[in-house]
């Protein structure tokens, strides 16, 4: 189980080092080994870091793609609830307007049948008098 975990985790790095150890034969070969190892684990660690600060730019530009997104969809859905509202008060405005343009045609063409005050006694005297 020792040896699996070393194989794992150190055998790599360790046949590297022995191999260039032997290629290079040093004088103080343990020395060597050891200066080997330390700046492979340093350019694993520089991997390492590397690796993770791309990821970390990656998805910082992926997470303000996505805010820029859902800021859009907000801007439209806010213009469509704006038009939506200005079109309501628009219909609303229509509305009135032809509501104004039919009394006025009412009291152009039919001036008796303009709503009067009532007088003291109830009687609406818009309407023509009853027959005699």
């Amino acid at each position: 189980m020792d040896a699996a975990y070393l194989k794992a985790h150190v055998g790599g790095a360790l046949a590297a080092g022995l191999a260039h150890t032997v290629q290079m034969q040093p004088d103080d070969p343990v020395a060597f080994l050891a200066q080997f190892l330390l700046a492979a684990d340093a350019k694993k660690l520089a991997a390492t870091t590397a690796a993770a600060e791309r990821e970390a730019a990656e998805k910082n530009a992926a997470d303000k793609a996505e805010a820029a997104r859902v800021i859009a969809i907000q801007k439209e859905k806010a213009a469509a609830a704006a038009k939506a509202k200005e079109d309501g008060i628009v219909a609303a405005l229509d509305e009135a307007l032809e509501k104004v343009r039919c009394q006025r045609w009412h009291a152009a063409c039919w001036p008796s049948h303009i709503p009067s005050q009532r007088s003291a006694r109830g009687r609406d005297h818009s309407s023509p008098a009853p027959p005699l």
